[in-house]
């Protein structure tokens, strides 16, 4: 960046440091000296992360200054310049750190660079392409609340720019005696739930701002920043002898001031608790100023008492804890609910919720919680059909069937019936994920990342996709997040596990995967993953570590490079339930078996959307053994596959790449098209960056450059690296024993 140059140009505005002035779409904006400064000091420095420090020192020097002046100044900047917290185009919050612009600056003499933008429909036209860019890899800020894009919700009315967006925080038990905090919580949860069904707020969730309990310390306003919303609602419940006091209110987050406050009295002796927070939510709506969706257009609702209450709620809360044992008591509190109510809808949507996420988390038989899930899913449908909460569950369930299009169709449903659903918005990026549509997946975690932005499974989904849409450092920095604000979490650690792993760091990520398996040993993704990468670095005898079913990958890798194929695909086909298809393939694939290769390769393409040109996942890797099996087996996909590979692969050169399966990926795409140099050039500088390509012992794609020099020090390259990273784990094993 040219520190001396006048003017300062991006797509949407720029400053003449001459007459400091800020031109947005070819208009001069008035900005206050220290706003002006502040926006100077980020444009010499686009894309990076700028400190609070660094800043203060820039803009105020040695005057002492709190950090409310300088965020006066960072919304000066935003209201310039059209931009929104929320969902921000140009300036980002790096929560507790800092803040980074967000678009490319160029540094000019010449003001015709300026004035090249051509009027503003030409910038805006060329704004919007660039958004459809920033929809694949936009630059995003990992604060607690920044996670956004400049995107709309997809799939739901979002906000607008000037709406309120709201936290509901846990309410305080003050009764005088303890015991009623569950119903002080659940109160909280169900007005959350019901402002959530409004389409013109922004409503974090439960996950997010029920970590700010009574014994948190915080004020409102650091709430507010690190939920990023306009709005707090406080509260309390008080029982008494016959009658139930509830009082809430309703602050702004930016000055403290109680918009609006309300004590209310309802009789313990009501069968209708539901009616209660229904009467609280839509004064608080009145008081913003905003609509509501009539709840009765949405979901029908039961009347329910309170001893039945409690068990809902208690089972709500344990399966939304995700443990092992917290799934496995949930359900029982679950089971004595519809045993009291057999006809309340969102029982048994709650339900089928716990079925599903016992087989996932808490080792329960997959055949088995399926069944009873199906079961409850279809109560569910017929008392609650409009649910967000049943229609969510029924593609939970289609999904663990791999019926992706009908798990769409379901979650599209759930998702317009309550566009700030977050397991809803969750499931639906999960399944277009399997579909191959990664850009649209990534629109809809970061609507859950608005919404819900510290929970382990939001940050996990955004460092996925953040992985896939090829952005390492956000991918990385979403997995350090999920960390930071879920310690000692399984799903956190086993992101951050895997994605260490991608890039190269083996020993870093297998250490964080173990932690995760001892947190959470019934979680099967960590297990399966863990297995893989022992066989990865020849840590073969250590897959033993956990049972067949939660191993088998890694087992079966292991068999073949032992040249037991027998034994192999034995366990291929043992597992074929639930088993990633793309796994079992590709064994068949490594075998040379292209006719058993192809059913699950049929599959595999008709799932994730290849024939629409799509590619799920790191599938560049996978698709390439795809292709060859169904161009083996006559399939005319194979060629869609090609056009797509393609242009994956068009104009990169070794060093481009940053995950390991994306790499292997280009350098066996070389090989396909008989560009044997090429692809040695690719696996040289992957055994210089520090991967391990033990597939390269085992595909026959690189049969002919299998007894080349060339391709033999690339073995002993990474023959090398894995003795080191075993020597690095079992070392740390050594240490931790002694």
């Amino acid at each position: 960046m040219n520190d001396e140059a006048r003017f300062l140009v991006s797509d949407r505005f720029y400053v003449d440091r001459h007459d400091e002035t800020l031109i947005v779409e070819r208009s001069p904006v008035s900005l206050h000296q220290k706003a002006y400064q502040v926006l100077i000091a980020l444009m010499t420095r686009p894309n990076a992360l700028v400190t609070k420090r660094e800043l203060f020192e820039e803009v105020w020097g040695t005057l002492a200054v709190s950090d409310a002046v300088l965020t006066t100044a960072i919304k000066e900047l935003r209201q310039a310049l059209g931009d929104d917290a929320r969902a921000p185009w140009a300036i980002a919050t790096v929560h507790g750190r800092g803040y980074r612009l967000m678009v490319t600056v160029q540094a000019s003499d010449e003001p015709a660079l300026a004035a090249s933008r051509e009027g503003a429909g030409v910038i805006e036209k060329r704004f919007a392409s660039r958004r459809a860019v920033l929809a694949l890899v936009a630059l995003v800020a990992l604060g607690a609340g920044a996670l956004t894009m400049t995107l709309p919700f997809f799939g739901g009315a979002p906000a607008s720019a000037a709406a309120p967006s709201i936290a509901v925080l846990p309410f305080n038990d003050y009764s005088r005696n303890a015991g009623h905090e569950w119903f002080a919580n659940s109160l909280a949860e169900e007005i959350l739930n019901s402002l959530a069904q409004s389409q013109d707020l922004l409503v974090a969730a439960r996950t997010s701002s029920f970590r700010y309990g009574k014994e948190a310390d915080a004020d409102i306003q650091e709430i507010a920043d690190a939920l990023d919303v306009s709005h707090v609602i406080e509260g309390s419940v008080q029982w008494e002898a016959d009658q139930l006091r509830v009082t809430a209110q309703l602050i702004r987050a930016g000055d403290g001031f109680h918009v609006w406050s309300k004590s209310y009295y309802f009789p313990l002796a009501t069968s209708d608790v539901m009616s209660l927070q229904r009467d609280i939510a839509e004064d608080i709506m009145s008081a913003l100023n905003v609509g509501i969706l009539d709840a009765r257009k949405v979901s029908v609702e039961q009347p329910i008492g309170f001893e039945h209450y409690e068990h809902f709620i208690r089972g709500r809360e344990l399966v939304m804890l995700r443990r092992p044992d917290s799934i496995l008591a949930g359900l029982e509190e679950l089971k004595m609910l519809i045993q009291g109510v057999p006809d309340f809808g969102p029982g048994h949507a709650w339900l089928a919720y716990a079925y599903m996420f016992s087989a996932h988390l808490s080792g329960r038989p997959v055949e088995d919680a399926t069944k009873a899930a199906q079961f409850h899913v279809r109560r569910a449908m017929k008392l609650d059909p409009n649910s967000a909460d049943t229609l969510s569950a029924a593609a939970l369930l289609e999904l663990a069937r791999s019926n992706t299009d009908q798990a769409l169709a379901y979650a599209d449903r759930a998702v317009a019936a309550n566009p700030n659903h977050v397991p809803a918005l969750r499931r639906r990026g999960v399944i277009l994920l399997m579909k191959g549509r990664a850009e649209e997946a990534h629109r809809d975690f970061l609507a859950v990342r608005a919404r819900d932005p510290l929970s382990s499974i939001t940050l996990s989904h955004a460092a996925m996709t953040f992985a896939i849409l090829g952005d390492a450092d956000r991918s990385m920095e979403a997995a350090l997040e999920g960390i930071r604000w879920n310690p000692g979490d399984a799903l956190a650690h086993s992101t951050l596990g895997r994605r260490l792993a991608a890039v190269g760091n083996y020993a870093a990520g297998i250490e964080e995967l173990e932690k995760a398996v001892a947190i959470n040993p019934n979680e099967s993704l960590s297990t399966m993953v863990i297995s893989i990468l022992y066989w990865q670095v020849g840590l073969d005898h250590l897959i033993s570590f956990a049972e067949e079913s939660k191993t088998w990958p890694g087992r079966a890798a292991s068999a073949f490079s032992a040249g037991d194929f027998e034994r192999g695909l034995e366990l291929v086909e043992a597992y074929e339930l639930g088993s990633p298809l793309l796994r079992k393939a590709t064994f068949y694939y490594w075998q040379g078996d292209m006719a058993n290769a192809y059913i699950p390769a049929k599959r595999l393409a008709a799932q994730n959307g290849l024939a629409e040109g799509g590619l799920a996942y790191s599938y560049q890797t996978g698709a390439i053994p795809v292709m060859l099996v169904m161009e083996a087996n006559g399939d005319p996909q194979h060629e869609l596959l090609r056009t797509r590979l393609e242009k994956l692969f068009a104009d990169r050169e070794p060093g481009d790449l940053a995950f390991a399966p994306d790499i292997y990926g280009a350098a066996s795409w070389h090989m396909v098209n008989g560009e044997g140099e090429d692809a040695l050039a690719w696996l040289k500088d992957a055994g210089e960056r520090g991967f391990i390509f033990r597939e390269l012992y085992l595909d026959p794609v690189w049969n002919p450059l299998r007894d080349s020099l060339e391709f033999q020090a690339i073995l002993a390259v990474m023959e090398e690296r894995a003795a080191s990273i075993r020597s690095e784990i079992e070392a740390g094993e050594t240490k931790e024993k002694n």
